[in-house]
Formats: structure tokens, sequence, C-alpha cells
């Protein structure tokens, strides 16, 4: 098995961060809050507030799932995207095989049912990448397609 990491764009790692900073920041304010209105016995404020902080512990989880854990993983019979807690498989046999796009640096997986993806990580690993699959599935092609030929 052998994993590529997810390549955010910067702005994407930005709002990210700024999402995980918010939510800190909403976490503090709800605890202080439920103190304060603890303090007045007023029960509903306490709760609501509570049910708030739970959120904002929830949406940092997933916002910090979504940076640290984000990756391609290449294994016997699949490639497994993780995206955070979302995971998505995709069987080697299904695969028709790989294009490189050199004026746009994309690289796009071609699906024996027509569909397709684009892998998203380093562009210094799509070499990598390409041999790792095709160690386990020789039989995928793969295209280094030039500017002269796209649209």
């Amino acid at each position: 098995m052998k994993r590529f990491k997810f390549n955010y764009p910067v702005f994407v790692l930005i709002i990210l961060i700024a999402i995980c900073v918010l939510t800190v920041i909403g976490a503090v304010f709800c605890v202080i809050n439920a103190i304060n209105y603890q303090k007045a016995n007023i029960i509903g404020k306490v709760i609501t507030y509570s049910f708030l902080f739970i959120f904002n512990l929830l949406i940092l989880g997933l916002s910090l799932s979504l940076i640290g854990f984000c990756y391609y993983s290449v294994e016997k019979e699949a490639i497994i995207l993780r995206f955070g807690i979302v995971k998505v498989k995709t069987e080697l046999n299904k695969i028709d095989g790989f294009t490189l796009f050199t004026k746009s640096e994309k690289l796009v997986t071609y699906l024996k049912d027509g569909a397709y993806f684009v892998v998203v990580i380093n562009k210094s690993e799509y070499d990598d990448f390409i041999g790792a699959v095709k160690s386990f599935n020789p039989n995928i092609y793969y295209l280094n397609q030039t500017e002269e030929k796209e649209n």
C-alpha cells in the first residue's frame, strides 16, 4: 500500500484553517456564555450554548480531518481516496487508464464505464502514483497528452 497526500489549493487550506480558528473562538464563546447563564440560573440558555459548543467541536473535528487525513491509497485491488471521514474506493479492474494533460497539469483517471476523475496530488508524485497503480495492474494505459492535442 502506497499513500499520496491530497494536494489542496492554497485558498482551500486558508479557508479550512479559518474554519478551525472560528470554531475554536465559537467554542470558547459558548463555554463563557454557558457559565454566565448557569450563574444566572437560566437553564435553557445553558443547554443551547452546550449544544452549540458540541456543534463547534464537530465542525472543528471535520475541518481538522480534512486538513490532516486526505490522501490516495494505492492497494492491491483498488485506489482509495480518504477525504476526511469519507472513503471512496475505485477498483483497479474498473480503471481503463490515465492521461496527464501537460497544459493544465492534471492527471485524469478514466474508468471503463466512461466516467472519470482528476487525481489531486503533487505533480512531482504523478509518476510514482502511476507506477504504484501499474505494479498491481499493468494493463492500465498511461498517456501524456501534449498541449497541441488539448482543446
